[in-house]
């Protein structure tokens, strides 16, 4: 299975945060797993490759040096 990198920078939750980003073009994001969630953006181009794609395809997502891999 092909594994796609994507790199975020970490972002503080609430609408009025997700608002701003998104008018800088990038997307808010969030991943949960056994240790809670975190939320962060990435740049809109980032994450086309596994979009935009028939093929299923597993994500790592690098945020402040922690990597973590989600479906």
């Amino acid at each position: 299975m092909e594994v796609v990198v994507i790199s975020g920078e970490s972002r503080d939750p609430g609408s009025q945060n997700t608002k701003q980003i998104r008018s800088e073009g990038k997307i808010p994001c969030v991943v949960y797993g056994k240790e809670g969630y975190e939320n962060f953006s990435v740049n809109t181009l980032d994450v086309r490759d596994v979009v935009y794609t028939p093929e299923f395809k597993m994500v790592e997502i690098q945020v402040n040096g922690n990597s973590k891999k989600a479906i």
